[in-house]
């Protein structure tokens, strides 16, 4: 069934990134990527592009922020050295099943997929485990060593400050919140626990998952979720935590990074910590061990700066993408929600370059059991109608 895809597929945008490609050296070339938008309505291909470069510049491990190339009106370029990507982790991105490839475009970057559409490779790139993999992390420690974090070397500082959330939109049980200042912006930790009070327990450093929040050199954010072992999460459990906020319902699981994303609109979320609300109404801490009221009063004393660091990084992404955040975060939902979206059997031939009834007869003759549900009933889901298309 994919040979016969190849007459299909969009040939034109391949064709012009190798030609763009030629004006390059050659070590160059090798790290140049594109993306193609023509199956975007032209209103909406300035939302994609932006949606685009603020992904790659999240990803960044770089100070600068850089933008993507507008090739043509149809076309994106990128360098993967702008960002911080390593080669071998694009090609995890997969190449898509609407792109026909050009042999030369291919030859000339060492690439698989050299080429992906804009849709696509939103997709792919904002969830784990392949968001993981640009980022150039396996596991907490290497989240925390690419952000120069080390736990003992703050606590000893006194840079680390905490807050106890008991009404969250999230967790379904108290979470814990630990922020600590980094060299170039911060680090904020969620701890959760199906089983630990904690504000009942304000110093336990016991959890059942932890999710991380860090700012990067360029302002922007990346994410990272593990379990108590530091072994990497691509989702949170449901027991511990649901998306309350319906953003991609009926999916309500929290996925990394595409639920951070879609939360963390104006950066870190405001919140009401239950251990400066009851110090504020001057309850006191009483112990008869010192040590532990002077490490609550290191933690809970001084106010959180959650308006400094959503500053940082509402600047960032207005100089990534030229948006307002929380207008960028409302793109990438409806971008996802689209994508996801069931497709008629009209919109399926569009896919693929076919008219209604030539589409019609190609699904009757394949004999895949989704494509012919979908000449049936008119109908079909995304993920199904891209395995049926080759899909990885």
């Amino acid at each position: 069934m994919s040979l016969v895809l190849g007459l299909m597929l969009a040939l034109a945008p391949a064709d012009d990134a190798a030609q763009d490609l030629q004006k390059f050296l050659v070590d160059d070339a090798q790290n140049i990527r594109y993306l193609r938008m023509d199956n975007i309505d032209e209103k909406e291909r300035k939302h994609y592009l932006a949606v685009v470069s603020f992904v790659l510049n999240s990803i960044s491990n770089k100070k600068k922020i850089t933008r993507p190339v507008l090739v043509n009106e149809t076309l994106i370029r990128f360098d993967i050295r702008d960002y911080g990507i390593d080669a071998k982790a694009y090609e995890d991105i997969g190449t898509d099943p609407y792109t026909k490839q050009n042999k030369v475009l291919k030859k000339l970057t060492n690439s698989e997929n050299p080429l992906i559409r804009i849709d696509w490779f939103i997709m792919k790139s904002t969830v784990a485990p392949t968001y993981y993999k640009l980022l150039g992390v396996t596991d907490l420690k290497s989240f925390q060593s690419r952000h120069d974090y080390d736990t003992k070397t703050a606590k000893k500082l006194k840079l680390e400050q905490a807050a106890i959330v008991v009404l969250g939109g999230l967790n379904r049980n108290t979470r814990y919140l630990k922020r600590t200042s980094l060299i170039s912006g911060y680090i904020w930790e969620a701890r959760d626990s199906a089983s630990i009070d904690y504000l009942g327990d304000l110093l336990t450093n016991q959890y059942d998952s932890v999710q991380l929040l860090a700012s990067n050199s360029n302002g922007l954010i990346s994410y990272f979720a593990a379990d108590k072992k530091g072994k990497a999460m691509d989702m949170l459990d449901a027991d511990v935590a649901m998306d309350h906020s319906k953003s991609f319902e009926p999916d309500l699981v929290v996925r990394v990074v595409r639920n951070c994303f879609a939360c963390h609109s104006v950066g870190v979320v405001p919140i009401e910590d239950a251990v400066r609300g009851m110090l504020n109404k001057d309850i006191k801490l009483i112990s008869p061990n010192k040590d532990f009221t002077d490490r609550i009063s290191e933690l809970f004393g001084s106010k959180l700066p959650i308006k400094e660091d959503q500053e940082l990084y509402v600047k960032a992404v207005l100089k990534a993408t030229g948006m307002e955040s929380k207008a960028l975060t409302h793109k990438f939902v409806h971008i996802w929600k689209s994508y996801y979206a069931d497709l008629t059997l009209e919109q399926a031939a569009r896919e693929v370059g076919k008219t209604k009834d030539e589409f019609k007869k190609w699904c009757e003759e394949t004999k895949d059991a989704h494509l012919v549900h979908l000449v049936v009933v008119g109908k079909i889901h995304r993920v199904h109608f891209e395995k049926a298309l080759g899909g990885k």
